[in-house]
């Protein structure tokens, strides 16, 4: 929670640095006074904003760092409110914000705001694996798996596709070799291991590379694999789709992206959770039973979280209203939600600080509302979110922005245009 906060603050004084760089254009440089106040914000913002990037890689913030980090982020929004107000205005209150600024960066060298942060925060580490739940269950408590398990063992077996890696997008954690001369130890000792290898007398082997979380990774592990002619396979997980393509370049293979449950498997693993089967399941609670795994969406990570939450209530129905009512409010600060928190939280942290910034802006829409695309770029131009890159204006950024929040599975499309 404490890096999705700063995240906020940064992207607050990311939008003021922008509109203060505007403001330093022709019209202002006749004004000296001016417009030297106005580079003094700039310049104090920018040093400020430097040191909430180095804190959104924080899980937990000092009490008094966290203070100050929700200072700055008033402060920047109060003097993004003097701007919007005061520009094509001669007197602005420029001292007054002088005065908050200087205050504030005060504050930051009397508490050593920087030394407490590194001495006291805690870098985003998961301390217990939490697919270690998923990884131990029956197969036969499995459910919605047939149909993939049938086109991956295709996919690996067809000789006529010539596959040779096949990426799955999946949702998992990000676990890495720490030491270099670990990775080169590793990588020799398999290499040597795959040298020739065949099994069962096939020229074949099949290796499963799991959670690959960026493309540097995949080149990585791509070194510990031997090319030799016994057509074997390597079935890499990711979730994240550029990741996928990149592992199946430039050879002819495949990306396969894991579908939502259907309806019947999503109601399957939703009464298995909560009641046992459907049948056990009382005839008052149907409807909101149903509504219930609508909201879910066909995730089962969603499905079984609600389920096992559900599974702690009375069988009244009042309690199930109240559970489908608070789905993505206040369930969050429910301990039977905490896995899914963490779980999700590994997608956000690995996201760079400009699209956290953006994901976060959603917030702004209702919830069930079904956001356009072009709109939303819009707003984030509007709040100074995207900047030029190259010769891409504006719209072109903020699209692919967007696509990259896709391929990362964090925002899901609904419905694609006839031009994409």
């Amino acid at each position: 929670m404490e890096g999705i906060m700063v995240s906020a603050a940064t992207g607050a004084v990311n939008s003021l640095l922008t509109k203060l760089t505007a403001l330093m254009g022709e019209e202002y440089k006749a004004q000296k006074g001016l417009f030297r106040d106005i580079a003094f914000l700039r310049d104090e913002l920018s040093s400020m904003n430097v040191l909430l990037e180095k804190l959104a890689g924080v899980e937990t913030l000092d009490p008094q760092v966290r203070e100050w980090r929700n200072q700055v982020r008033e402060m920047a929004y109060d003097i993004e409110d003097y701007i919007d107000s005061h520009m094509f205005q001669l007197h602005w209150p420029i001292q007054e914000i002088k005065a908050r600024i200087i205050v504030a960066s005060q504050r930051h060298d009397r508490y050593k705001v920087d030394e407490v942060a590194v001495g006291s925060g805690s870098a985003n580490v998961v301390s217990i694996d939490p697919r270690l739940p998923a990884l131990y269950v029956e197969a036969a408590n499995l459910v919605g798996i047939d149909g993939p398990r049938e086109d991956l063992i295709k996919l690996v077996t067809d000789e006529e596709l010539s596959v040779r890696v096949v990426s799955i997008v999946v949702k998992k954690e990000d676990y890495a070799i720490t030491k270099q001369s670990d990775e080169e130890s590793l990588i020799n000792a398999l290499r040597n291991f795959l040298k020739d290898k065949r099994i069962f007398s096939c020229d074949k082997y099949i290796i499963v590379v799991d959670d690959i979380w960026s493309i540097q990774a995949w080149k990585t592990v791509k070194c510990a694999l031997p090319e030799n002619s016994f057509c074997s396979r390597i079935i890499v997980t990711t979730r994240n789709i550029s990741v996928a393509k990149s592992c199946c370049s430039p050879y002819h293979d495949f990306a396969y992206k894991v579908r939502l449950l259907s309806e019947a498997d999503s109601e399957t693993l939703f009464y298995r959770r909560v009641f046992g089967s459907e049948d056990k399941c009382p005839l008052h609670l149907k409807e909101v039973s149903t509504e219930i795994i609508k909201k879910c969406g066909g995730l089962p990570l969603a499905i079984i979280t609600i389920g096992s939450l559900l599974s702690t209530k009375s069988d009244t129905r009042e309690e199930c209203i109240t559970v489908r009512n608070s789905i993505g409010l206040e369930l969050e600060k429910n301990p039977d939600v905490e896995e899914m928190r963490v779980i999700l939280s590994l997608s956000y942290n690995d996201l760079p600080l400009h699209l956290k910034t953006c994901l976060l802006y959603l917030a702004i829409y209702p919830k069930d509302y079904e956001i356009q695309m072009e709109d939303l770029v819009r707003r984030w131009i509007a709040e100074g979110f995207l900047k030029v890159e190259g010769r891409r204006n504006l719209m072109d950024v903020g699209k692919l922005y967007f696509n990259e929040l896709i391929n990362r599975s964090m925002i899901q499309p609904l419905d694609i245009s006839y031009n994409g």
